[in-house]
């Protein structure tokens, strides 16, 4: 990961060079072929636009140091011996409108190149006018401009095809580099495909304004730099902002690239997010309007309403400017009434508003009376009064058919349980019997066990029908419920020794009193129980407790399932659904639903929770007061 960082740093700055390099090559390139090197017919130093630009820049400067020396004799000898033949390969003659001879720094020798330019001092032509001419001398007696110049020019000419190839080579070592990073921009190390920075995350346009405003700063700076510092310190001084521009700019470009590649770039930018936000407005204007249409033909009166009342008061109020208290009073008198009219409807939808939420409440039977209502407030009372009525009728009717379902399974099971009764009875009378056959007595051991186990299924299936249709009495009273709790523990206590559980109590509290029907709590409690010693795995514990939770009594168990519990909670509620999906074990899968249907009968309820293989189960009871006994 380290090194893929090092690469690309190495990278970035092998662009930099290459790009710095690469412009230098073009700059001499272009030279050249403008000086005609590639063309056959080269130009000499000093025949080029180079040297003709020493020779301006060094007119101009002759003549303003000319300028402030004329008429001090100290001053223009001074002047003079500056641009002398040690220091300057550069002849002038400064002459005046009738060609006098003002100043010259030394004999004009054979010169290669010449430039002439006429000031104007003060303004005025007639009062001053000065002419500057300079010879480029071949025979370089010192070394300045024209001296470096030249051999400047002769290695450009030289090596012209070098430089040529060396812009091709830059050229494409610059682009391969640009393609290397193209190709790792959004990659991270590490990380898998594309991954967004926080400067990827930026809106593109603030990005892309921001690159370019640091960009153009950084080139306005080194344009400073060069224009008033000595070249050589100013090219290695402006190599420091025009490097920090380059980064910029590239970091914006790989950023767009990345955006790019992880798909909806344009995601990312304001005009995207603008055109998003008004869109979405007005596609819910749409929206609304197209549903307000859509059901016109219900509000089209109260629309027809509110437009001639907004009618008649714009009339009024335009009137009572010209027709003085009257109208104004009548203006005021229209929108009392249309204030009576508001009120009186936003009451006729509080009456419905209650209706409905009595409903909802399960106050099936309750009527709201219609009278005072009119119109479409009268139509939709009427309509919920019908509704709270097919409610109540498909609540009796379940209530019918649940009733008739209990009498079916009680019916059923009474008739089932007559030759069950003889054949239990018979079982055991050929048991007493002194029978040799061990084949017969294997026999007779199977149908008293399972004859045994078709009663107890019977049993379960008559309770478990009367407990859901609450055919149940509850006789309810104030109950110990950790004492009931202890005892049943207690009842169990060579159940779970038997079954391999270790049973794990928690203090007896002191006062711990439910409001319950005692005798169907010890049901809840023994089914269980008996759940715990059926589906424990052995050589576990079994956490049996009870306190008050939240103005309830609560009575809970948690045991560790032999089988695994791939089941949700909701599921074992129902009834003939069992843990032990193999029904390897006796059971008839209604004992949680009958404790469910107990619990709910004296107001409380049954809870079930499964973490892993851990099974919890808790009941909650209404707590009782001191005064109820």
């Amino acid at each position: 990961m380290k090194g893929r960082s090092i690469v690309r740093a190495i990278a970035i700055i092998l662009l930099l060079i290459t790009v710095y390099v690469g412009i230098l090559f073009s700059a001499v390139t272009i030279y050249a072929y403008s000086e005609g090197a590639y063309g056959g017919n080269a130009n000499g130093y000093f025949d080029s636009l180079a040297c003709s630009s020493v020779l301006q820049e060094s007119a101009e400067e002759i003549y303003h140091e000319f300028y402030y020396a004329y008429g001090d004799t100290a001053g223009l000898k001074e002047f003079v011996d500056s641009w002398g033949a040690d220091r300057s390969n550069i002849a002038f003659t400064v002459t005046d409108t009738q060609g006098a001879l003002l100043a010259f720094n030394y004999e004009v020798p054979e010169y290669s190149a010449s430039y002439s330019q006429t000031f104007n001092m003060g303004g005025s032509v007639e009062k001053a006018q000065y002419t500057v001419t300079c010879y480029a001398v071949s025979d370089f007696t010192a070394t300045d401009a024209i001296s470096d110049g030249a051999q400047l020019h002769s290695i450009v000419m030289k090596y012209k095809y070098v430089f040529a190839a060396g812009v091709a080579l830059c050229f494409v070592a610059a682009l391969s580099l640009f393609i290397f990073l193209m190709c790792g921009a959004g990659h991270r190390p590490g990380k898998e495909g594309i991954t967004l920075s926080t400067l990827d995350r930026l809106p593109l346009e603030l990005y892309a304004i921001f690159s370019a405003a640091v960009g153009g700063a950084c080139v306005y700076a080194a344009a400073v730099m060069v224009d008033s510092l000595y070249i050589p310190l100013a090219a290695i001084l402006a190599f420091v902002p025009v490097s920090l521009g380059q980064l910029v700019i590239y970091s914006f470009i790989f950023s767009f690239a990345a955006r790019v590649k992880a798909g909806g770039w344009w995601r990312g930018t304001i005009i995207y997010i603008v055109l998003r936000f008004f869109y979405r407005i007005f596609r819910r204007l749409f929206r609304w309007a197209a549903k307000s249409f859509s059901n016109l033909h219900d509000i089209w009166k109260g629309v027809v309403v509110y437009l001639v009342f907004a009618f008649v008061s714009g009339a009024l109020c335009g009137l009572a400017v010209y027709g003085g208290g009257t109208v104004l009073l009548l203006w005021f008198f229209v929108n009392v009434l249309m204030f009576a009219a508001w009120i009186c409807f936003l009451n006729h939808l509080v009456l419905l508003k209650d209706a409905l939420a009595r409903i909802a409440d399960g106050n099936t039977g309750y009527k709201l009376d219609t009278a005072g209502l009119h119109g479409s407030t009268k139509k939709q009372a009427d309509d919920l009064n019908r509704i709270g009525e097919s409610i109540e009728t498909q609540v009796e009717e379940r209530m019918k058919s649940e009733r008739l379902k209990t009498e079916l399974i009680t019916n059923v099971s009474h008739d089932i349980k007559t030759p069950l009764t003889s054949i239990i009875n018979y079982t055991d009378l050929l048991a007493k019997e002194d029978i040799q056959d061990e084949k017969a007595l294997e026999y007779i051991g199977v149908i008293q066990r399972q004859s045994a186990r078709l009663k107890k299924l019977v049993v379960d299936l008559v309770e478990a029908s009367k407990a859901s249709s609450g055919s149940v009495k509850t006789e309810c009273a104030r109950i110990d419920i950790a004492e009931a709790l202890h005892q049943a523990v207690g009842e169990y206590a060579e159940r779970f020794e038997a079954a391999g559980i270790e049973p794990v109590t928690g203090g007896k509290p002191e006062g711990l009193f439910a409001f319950a029907d005692g005798r169907l709590v010890w049901r809840i409690i023994d089914n269980l129980c008996n759940n715990v010693c059926k589906y424990s795995a052995p050589g576990t514990r079994v956490y049996i407790d009870c306190g008050e939770s939240e103005g309830k009594v609560f009575v809970s168990l948690r045991n560790i399932s032999r089988q695994k519990l791939n089941i949700d909670a909701a599921e074992l509620m129902e009834r003939f659904v069992r843990g032990d999906e193999s029904r390897a074990t006796e059971g008839s899968g209604l004992g949680l639903s009958i404790a469910q249907s107990l619990a709910r009968l004296q107001g409380g309820e049954l809870a079930l929770s499964i973490d892993g293989d851990m099974f919890k189960a808790v009941v909650t009871l209404p707590k009782a007061s001191e005064t109820q006994q």
